[in-house]
């Protein structure tokens, strides 16, 4: 997982004794059930994400563990790309005879990922603002350039925009990149996916999504800027409610960041 980690532990009972205990079971493919839990150092709760091979919130069973325990594999990471929290301390819940167990796998757990000094937000277009990051702060030259944009709004009133998946390739129907000042040729994709706010009780979710440039940028090894913008032509859009809610009309901007790129 990008910005993410793996964790491998061992559950055993206590003293040799087999008791029942709720360990993960495979479901679906290859996926845990579980429950893995972040704090930071002064106990706020971190928000977690974790692979499509480390689910953990499936359903429990339980069985009785040997005496060699079982092994648990974890992929995780902080579900924002733009916390600006540093995980502290990993907890995992068990499920046992006596009822949920908690046990601490990390305390005073490194997060290397960690973003604190977090890019600011450009200018306000219709109550949203945008701001980006690169996915890592140096990449190798001709290594694929990536960057994690979030827009939030501030309105709290309902606006959308059109977007392009899969996950999500820079498009000129949709997106607009600047290249240390120089705007660059983005491929032509339909833009068929609504992103956005598009009812009231969705505008404090900040919306997240990686920027994934052409392979035809390549720079040579130095320095770098980079800026982006959503690219909206307005209009409506009818949501599951049968309500019409404003489309995004212009563009808005990121900040302008720095990346650098290396031999």
């Amino acid at each position: 997982m990008d910005d993410g980690y793996q964790l491998r532990l061992t559950v055993a009972a206590p003293n040799g004794n087999k008791r029942s205990i709720a360990v993960p079971a495979e479901a679906g493919k290859g996926s845990w059930s579980g429950r893995l839990r972040a704090f930071t150092a002064d106990g706020s709760k971190i928000e977690l994400l974790t692979s499509e091979r480390s689910r953990f919130e499936n359903l429990w069973h339980l069985e009785r563990i040997g005496e060699t325990g079982h092994e648990l594999n974890f992929e995780f990471r902080q579900e924002g790309r733009f916390s600006g929290q540093s995980m502290d301390r990993i907890v995992l819940d068990l499920l046992t005879d006596r009822g949920i167990e908690s046990i601490d796998v990390a305390n005073g757990f490194r997060d290397v990922n960690a973003v604190v000094d977090l890019p600011q937000f450009g200018e306000p277009v219709q109550g949203a603002k945008l701001r980006a990051r690169p996915v890592r702060p140096s990449f190798k030259v001709g290594q694929p350039l990536q960057f994690f944009v979030q827009a939030v709004n501030e309105s709290g009133q309902p606006v959308v925009w059109w977007m392009s998946l899969p996950q999500y390739p820079a498009n000129r129907e949709c997106l607009a990149v600047e290249i240390d000042g120089e705007k660059i040729v983005l491929p032509n994709r339909k833009a068929d996916y609504i992103f956005g706010w598009a009812a009231p009780w969705t505008c404090q979710r900040p919306c997240e999504w990686t920027c994934i440039l052409p392979s035809t940028v390549r720079l040579a090894a130095g320095k770098h800027t980079f800026r982006c913008s959503i690219v909206s032509k307005g209009g409506a859009y009818r949501n599951s409610q049968q309500v019409n809610v404003p489309v995004l009309d212009g563009e808005l901007w990121s900040t302008i960041i720095e990346f650098q790129i290396s031999e």
